[in-house]
């Protein structure tokens, strides 16, 4: 698919969307739109298959994902996303570099509902801070949440989010097999690929 080969063209040389230009940035919603016209997967949060797994962040519009990208000191390494859809949970994890030798990880848990057959309500239950190598991540997002899940004991600083204040929604606009493209409840867009 031709638009689909642009896209990722042309997301790949704005930095998840902190460099972007207003014209290439307007390139890019041009391709998101077509690519959403010829969605492959009408009913995405029917199709678990397709939407669970580990997605990276590839391009955003959204200005408080892109705020973790500006902070002084701080270098943003990858950002993922891991949906669990047969357990209605979802993760967004960033990677962040800060003094030399010292690497962060931020991580959200959070929960999903489904509202209709290509928007989920999102609640936000915890914020999770640490540093990589004393959590043991070892840039493998998937293995480390499932070590999360199961050992309670990770030092991590654990900040509780009140779900009923912190939510939002996501409709998910394009599916397929290596990319899935998202409008949230702020007007943003999210592209993402498969991750591993």
């Amino acid at each position: 698919m031709q638009e689909k080969l642009r896209l990722l063209q042309a997301v790949a040389t704005t930095n998840r969307g902190l460099l972007v230009t207003p014209q290439v940035q307007a390139e890019i919603d041009q391709l998101v739109r077509r690519l959403e016209a010829q969605n492959p997967t009408p009913n995405p949060v029917q199709s678990p298959e397709l939407l669970s797994g580990c997605w990276q962040l590839l391009y955003t519009t959204s200005t408080d994902v892109l705020f973790l990208g500006r902070l002084p000191l701080v270098t943003l390494g990858q950002i993922y996303q891991v949906i669990q859809a047969d357990r209605n949970r979802v993760y967004n994890l960033a990677e962040a570099q800060g003094l030399p030798g010292l690497a962060g990880l931020v991580a959200v848990k959070a929960r999903f509902e489904v509202l209709n057959p290509s928007r989920i309500a999102i609640y936000f239950e915890q914020s999770l801070l640490g540093v990589q190598q004393l959590v043991g991540y070892q840039q493998n997002p998937t293995r480390w949440l499932s070590r999360l899940e199961q050992d309670e004991s990770l030092p991590l600083l654990r900040i509780p989010l009140d779900s009923s204040r912190s939510q939002g929604w996501l409709d998910i606009t394009y599916l397929d097999m290596d990319l899935r493209i998202s409008r949230g409840d702020k007007g943003n867009v999210f592209v993402l690929g498969r991750a591993g």
